[in-house]
């Protein structure tokens, strides 16, 4: 266009005058451009998130994604990581500080954001990302006390030499590595979220490990427990909520000798108004009906093998922790070289050693070991200003933590937790629990608000030399209580149960809420940690745990009344009595074990009660076909599991809902079905509604019936070929992205396994980590597999390539490469 034109264009009054449309779309595209540099509510800002030069696109240029060799400073000289063809970095430097610098540089290089965002969520901060919808999530943490359980216990790690160097080495390369971040290379969800990471605290790996003690040990029962208890009595609680099941098949083997003088155990307070009725014969008929519990038994496995069964001769031991699975995965495989340190296995990112794996003299594993170490105390205060409360007679002050919750695009809101001797009062009385199984106006009593080093426990087991060392090492760890089997290059094997800071309790103490004004209602003691169930070198030839109760009735300590259940352990004993052959492969096979046990014992009763009846209906026989000729295992492929698991619930609903509302804790189905066998014609089976009387025969039937409607119902007319029957699809494990952000995560994962099986893969949960180790000499055989992958970066080939292994059984080798 010409000058001419231009100027005629703009100054010509005498042509016809130009719309004032162009305009508007010059300040709407300039608004754009101007608005896209801004965040609009939940969206990122755009300009930046999809730029070229900085934006999403930049992730695939971030360093340390592909295979080879590095090397970072030191302070004692040059830091190797070799980066092998799974990601897997084999760390050696020339003192214990530098391996450290180097596992949380490299941790940090692959798994940032996760570090970061897992770190904001637990002291509660996640508003100041997300915004105002995350406020009562960060106020729930605030209130139970998180940020301040960390602060005590980095304070006593920071106390111990050994800990605090670990710590602070560890803090050194995560901010070595933070510092050195591309800001356009940052991860993806910092981009998504557009926010950037903080520089790394100690106190930061105090929080990792206090969430992972949330998770294994601070939820229980109390609130639900003490409404059944003051709604039917102490009788029928005792006959509903035994403190042992039926058929209960312990950790520590029936008949175990303990080799100990036990403390005197703490009388039951007169104040709490009932007496323990356990032992007491309480008529069927007056026990109430509730609804299905329905929880699932998705639980961690561990066990080792004296070389007196394997075919090297040499120990095997395998673990599989049982966690939700998540992408980016909660574990993450390294091995740490340095003079005097040596050992390799998972990590958890954000804490410095390898919780579960094995050194050339040594291998270890966990499972949760489930004591009770949580109980709510009801707080009776002086008046509304809750500055004082009733203990020992007396008005005792509270203290107050004042916590200011900074909310991203709004003020801040300011809130005040309310201490007492016993701990947080998590909340008031007119508020609303985030969580139904938190009371309010209750205080809580946590052994992880002690001040505990488990860094310790874990730093001392990468240097075990035997298992004696290895059993000093876990006396460290105060909470989570975890069952840790161990095996040396020795041929020594042994599983230490329970392994924590346990309160001394009286019978029951802690399964329904207590009172803050009775002392003796309080912990006065702990049970001596060598006095703790443990067995080493057993006649049978292994150990083995898998969450369930720990002892028989024998111990003379009370631990829980509530264990995961049994069939799991039963199952991996039963299986590994059956062999003195032992070796990876067999071993990888029973982790892969897809038995079972309680349809075994169960389902032929069942069938039995549905031939004869007489209002058994004909159009059903599909389904009393396919578990006729079920042989009893959860494949992917099999239809009878999804028959059973629909079957079996629906009669734990018809048995148990008359009588019970929602929120109240429900009985085991192990109880359920001993007290159906022992009398199917009790009260609790006749359904209030109709005007006939049923048996636990005729739900049964009625179960069976309603199964089959719903089942076809949501998956369509059963056929042969309807694949939506089968256990795989229907039970639909799935890996998900912490954010649940779709595009991130795997989609349906046709597998095995599931509740109450050794492959105890639910939907969400499931083996998260999965290793078997051979002590076979200074470079032991191993095998491991999680469902992730080592870098947490979604454009990386690294992100997920674990999870189609994992999925199909199969595991991969690892070892020492220095």
């Amino acid at each position: 266009m010409s000058a001419a034109k231009l100027g005629n264009f703009y100054t010509s009054s005498s042509r016809k005058k130009p719309s004032w449309a162009w305009i508007g779309w010059f300040i709407l595209t300039f608004g754009l451009a101007i608005g896209a540099q801004f965040r609009w509510g939940k969206l990122p800002p755009f300009a930046r998130f999809l730029s070229p030069f900085e934006g999403v696109w930049q992730i695939t240029n971030q360093p340390y994604l592909q295979p080879g060799t590095y090397r970072i400073d030191g302070e004692a000289g040059p830091i190797t990581i070799v980066l092998d063809d799974q990601l897997i970095p084999h760390i050696q430097a020339l003192s214990v500080k530098d391996v450290f610098i180097g596992q949380g540089f490299i941790t940090a290089q692959h798994r940032l954001w996760q570090m970061d965002f897992q770190n904001l969520a637990v002291a509660g901060r996640i508003s100041e990302v997300v915004g105002e919808k995350a406020i009562e999530y960060d106020r729930f943490q605030r209130r139970f006390g998180m940020k301040e359980a960390a602060r005590r216990s980095a304070a006593m790690m920071m106390a111990n030499p050994k800990s605090r160097e670990a710590l602070l080495a560890y803090t050194i390369g995560i901010n070595r590595a933070i510092s050195s971040w591309d800001h356009r290379q940052l991860p993806f969800e910092f981009k998504l979220l557009d926010y950037k990471p903080e520089l790394w605290k100690p106190e930061n790996s105090a929080l990792l490990l206090k969430k992972m003690a949330y998770n294994l040990s601070a939820t229980n029962d109390d609130k639900a427990m003490s409404q059944i208890l003051d709604r039917y009595g102490k009788s029928v609680v005792d006959h509903l909520f035994p403190d042992r099941l039926p058929g209960d098949e312990p950790i520590i083997p029936k008949g175990t000798a303990w080799n100990f003088i036990p403390l005197p155990i703490p009388q039951i307070p007169p104040s709490l108004g009932w007496e323990d009725t356990t032992d007491e014969a309480i008529p069927i008929q007056q026990t109430p009906k509730l609804e299905d519990d329905n929880e699932v038994d998705v639980g961690s496995n561990n066990w080792a093998i004296a070389g007196s069964r394997t075919k090297s001769g040499k120990p095997i031991l395998a673990n599989d922790p049982h966690l939700k699975m998540t992408l980016p995965a909660t574990w993450y495989v390294c091995e740490l070289q340095a003079p005097g340190y040596h050992c390799m296995g998972g990590t958890l990112p954000g804490a410095p050693g390898v919780v579960s794996g094995f050194n050339e003299q040594v291998a270890w594993g966990i499972t949760n070991g489930y004591p009770d170490v949580l109980d709510y105390y009801k707080v009776a205060f002086k008046d509304k200003s809750k500055r004082f409360y009733w203990f020992e007679d007396q008005w005792k002050p509270t203290s107050r933590i004042a916590e200011e919750i900074k909310i991203r695009g709004s003020k801040s809101v300011l809130d005040t937790v309310i201490w007492t001797h016993l701990g947080p009062v998590v909340y008031g009385k007119q508020e609303k629990p985030f969580y139904d199984h938190v009371p309010t106006e209750h205080a809580l009593r946590w052994i992880a608000h002690d001040a505990s080093n488990e860094l310790l426990a874990v730093l001392n087991l990468n240097q075990s030399t035997d298992l004696n060392s290895a059993q000093t090492a876990v006396n460290h760890f105060d909470c989570p209580a975890q069952n840790f089997v161990l095996a040396d290059a020795s041929g020594h094997i042994g599983l230490f149960s329970q392994s924590g800071k346990i309160p001394l309790r009286w019978k029951d103490q802690g399964k329904f809420l207590l009172k803050a004004s009775d002392p003796q209602q309080g912990w006065n003691q702990y049970i001596p940690k060598d006095q703790l169930p443990h067995i080493i070198d057993p006649p049978q030839g292994f150990v083995s745990s898998a969450n369930q109760n720990p002892t028989d009735s024998t111990y003379p300590y009370y631990l829980n009344w509530s264990f995961s259940a049994f069939e799991r352990g039963k199952r991996i004993n039963e299986v590994l009595g059956q062999s003195a052959d032992w070796d990876l492969a067999k071993v990888q096979k029973l982790q892969n074990d897809n038995l079972n046990l309680w349809a075994k014992e169960t389902l032929p009763e069942m069938l039995k009660m549905v031939r004869q009846s007489k209002e058994h209906q004909a159009k059903y026989n599909w389904a009393v076909n396919i578990l006729t000729a079920w042989n009893f295992e959860h494949q992917t492929n099999e239809i009878g599991p999804t028959v059973f698991s629909q079957w079996f619930d629906r009669w734990m609903q018809l048995a148990w809902s008359d009588d019970f509302g929602a929120g109240m804790r429900l009985p085991d189905k192990h109880q359920a079905w001993f007290l159906s066998q022992l009398n199917p014609e009790a009260s609790w089976f006749d359904l209030k509604n109709t005007k006939s009387k049923e048996t636990s025969n005729d739900l049964m039937v009625m179960a069976l019936q309603q199964a089959c409607d719903t089942l076809q119902l949501k998956l369509g007319a059963f056929s042969k070929t309807n694949s939506s029957y089968q256990w795989g699809l229907f039970k639909a494990t799935t890996v998900n992205h912490m954010l649940s952000l779709n595009g991130l995560g795997t989609g349906v994962l046709p597998m095995g396994g599931g509740k109450g099986i050794v492959n105890a893969t639910a939907s969400s949960e499931g083996q998260s980590w999965k290793l078997i180790v051979e002590l076979t000499g200074k470079k032991p055989k191993a095998l491991a597999i999680y469902p992730g992958g080592q870098s947490g970066n979604p454009s990386s080939r690294f992100y997920d390539n674990f999870v189609r292994p994992w999925q199909a059984g199969q595991m991969n080798p690892i070892g020492f490469m220095y």
